[in-house]
């Protein structure tokens, strides 16, 4: 397992801004920056509530987005939730 360091801040930019942090990153090629699957693990409590992207605030990097769409826009390979109870998720 591989993680890619420095991470994209945003949409194929590298900065030093607060990197985000997906769980698993398959690349596949030397470009540690793109990526072809992205998985990042959901564990909701309890275990009825519906597995979901985190949304980041008004502020920073981020701003209005949530983590799968900056996995897929930054990383540029297919992003999905792995949850326990729904498997993988889009």
């Amino acid at each position: 397992m591989a993680r890619s360091s420095p991470v994209p801040c945003a949409w194929g930019s590298v900065s030093t801004c607060s990197p985000f942090k997906p769980d698993i990153v398959l690349h596949g090629d030397s470009n540690l920056l793109t990526s072809v699957l992205t998985l990042d693990f959901k564990f909701p409590c309890p275990d009825t509530n519906v597995p979901r992207w985190t949304s980041y605030g008004e502020k920073g990097a981020y701003a209005g987005s949530n983590q799968g769409r900056v996995y897929n826009e930054a990383l540029q390979g297919e992003a999905f939730m792995v949850s326990p109870r729904l498997g993988i998720i889009p």
